[in-house]
């Protein structure tokens, strides 16, 4: 699920906080292109608010569908599909 709500007067695109992956010193989500493809995908955040998390950028993932549970899952699944 995504929203847009208006956080500290003006609109943004959020997300749970559960779809964020903090990793390696930046800030990723999972979009899904697919069914049963996902590309993990830098974000920038701004606001976090009652458990959801402004998305700055890049405006590509603004119109994307977002994996808000399950994301640690297939990080690992990337990772060792990689090693």
């Amino acid at each position: 699920m995504q929203a847009e709500v208006e956080l500290k007067h003006h609109e943004a695109m959020v997300v749970k906080e559960s779809a964020i992956l903090f990793y390696g010193n930046k800030n990723y989500v999972f979009v899904k292109k697919e069914k049963g493809v996902y590309v993990m995908t830098e974000v920038d955040t701004g606001g976090i608010e009652n458990g959801w998390v402004e998305i700055v950028g890049p405006l590509s993932v603004h119109k994307s569908e977002i994996v808000e549970q399950g994301g640690w899952t297939l990080l690992m699944m990337l990772k060792n599909k990689s090693e």
